[in-house]
């Protein structure tokens, strides 16, 4: 149902499987949908996923939750809101190898990789990603992405590293002059941060710790509705 090896953060792909599900009726208009808890049993993800999606959800007034009544869908979203764009491509700007950063606490490490990706939609800037990633791949992991690999998630399932599950929040941020270089941006834009711990099976300790900062009108434009099965 949902695609974890894929760039698009899970968050996005819930909050765009739930608006499939009310246009094609699965949950209709004053239906009561399931709870969060049961949501992320369902799909395997965290609880605070399914939240920040159900969150967004009522921000946009697709659904409405009560307590003691639950969440239910008070209006259908249009096939648009969901069909955004056509791809997602990735370009490396920045990868160094032995970093010895505060972030790596964040993964138990003393050193990691950091890369920074500029993800863009149809040539449009949108996203910087800033990624720190534990040294478990023996290979030269510069050698890797600069000549064989376009994003981390393609080196990843080469290298049989099986993403188990995400823990995602969400918070505002303010762009430094990076980000206002290559988003485009004025001094001191507000931003949404995306941070993203990722578990791959087999270790109990995450492997890679993630941050996406992108524009709050820029938070629908990476989903693909493709990423998403029908069932």
């Amino acid at each position: 149902m949902l695609d974890k090896n894929s760039p698009i953060p899970l968050v996005y792909q819930v909050e765009s499987l739930l608006q499939k599900y009310i246009i094609t009726g699965k949950y209709t208009i004053g239906e009561l949908l399931p709870t969060q808890e049961e949501l992320a049993q369902l799909l395997g993800v965290s609880r605070i996923t399914v939240r920040n999606a159900f969150n967004t959800m009522i921000n946009k007034g697709f659904i409405s939750s009560t307590r003691g009544r639950g969440t239910i869908v008070v209006a259908i979203p249009e096939h648009n809101d969901i069909e955004i764009v056509e791809r997602v491509n990735y370009f490396l700007l920045d990868i160094e190898s032995d970093v010895q950063d505060s972030e790596n606490s964040k993964i138990a490490v003393e050193k990691s990789h950091r890369f920074v990706f500029l993800r863009s939609v149809e040539d449009n800037p949108i996203a910087i990603e800033r990624v720190w990633l534990a040294p478990i791949i023996e290979e030269d992991v510069k050698n890797l992405i600069k000549d064989f690999h376009t994003t981390l998630e393609s080196l990843y399932k080469d290298q049989g590293i099986l993403i188990e599950k995400y823990e995602e929040t969400l918070e505002p941020r303010v762009a430094d002059d990076f980000i206002c270089n290559h988003l485009q941006l004025h001094s001191s834009f507000p931003l949404l941060c995306i941070k993203r711990l990722s578990y791959s099976i087999g270790r109990e300790k995450p492997f890679e710790y993630r941050e996406v900062l992108m524009r709050y009108e820029d938070y629908k434009k990476v989903v693909k509705n493709s990423h998403i099965n029908n069932n």
